[in-house]
């Protein structure tokens, strides 16, 4: 989590995932229906690798062996909500995508400012969940093609074309007690925003989330 003004407009995204084809998603403490993999903003004179490494471990607590640089990034507009966090000249965000497999799901530490909870859930429903596109469109293009071979995700194949979802082991954990808080996906009217800006949402924060 970077607290350094201006922040630099370049992030990282690292998709946690299973042999089993179950991948990792943090709920954002606010917006409170952001779900998303790990991101972050690089500092100031870090390379996107140090940054990948440094997210991971500050947002779960995991170590990076194993971390893939699939050397693909994203550009996207800086949404409005969070310009002023930029110097006046940045407009656009430079996202740097990583990937790390792990053997089977386990327990994280998230970090309580930025998140209230966790879920591990099948491939294809994590894509629907994210708010960003990139981070959805990497789960469908870069995980699923790492996992296709594996049995198990029949049933995220089953998934994606029914609609009918299933809870994965290790469902939930919060970072604070809420009953009465059921995590959702995002709203409807999050998604006609998503489609109305053309997916400018995902420039929350370092170019799509706020870390």
């Amino acid at each position: 989590m970077s607290l350094v003004f201006p922040k630099r407009p370049e992030s990282v995204l690292i998709v946690v995932y299973t042999q089993g084809g179950d991948v990792l998603l943090l709920r954002r403490r606010e917006p409170p229906d952001f779900w998303q993999s790990v991101t972050g903003s690089l500092e100031w004179g870090e390379a996107p690798l140090q940054a990948a490494r440094r997210e991971l471990f500050e947002e779960t607590g995991l170590g990076a062996d194993g971390l893939v640089d699939c050397h693909l990034q994203y550009r996207f507009p800086i949404h409005t909500a969070w310009r002023h966090r930029y110097g006046p000249d940045a407009h656009e965000n430079l996202e740097h995508v990583f990937l790390l497999r792990l053997p089977e799901p386990v327990p994280v530490c998230i970090e309580p400012r930025e998140h209230t909870e966790y879920r591990w859930l099948p491939a294809a429903q994590a894509a629907e969940w994210c708010f960003s596109w990139s981070n959805a469109r990497v789960i469908r293009e870069q995980v699923l093609a790492r996992i296709s071979h594996h049995p198990s995700t029949a049933a995220a194949d089953l998934l994606a074309v029914t609609g009918r979802a299933h809870f994965s082991r290790l469902d939930v954990v919060s970072a604070t007690p809420a009953p009465s808080s059921v995590p959702r996906a995002p709203s409807q009217r999050h998604l006609d925003a998503l489609a109305t800006n053309g997916g400018e949402i995902c420039g929350l924060g370092e170019g799509g989330r706020d870390a």
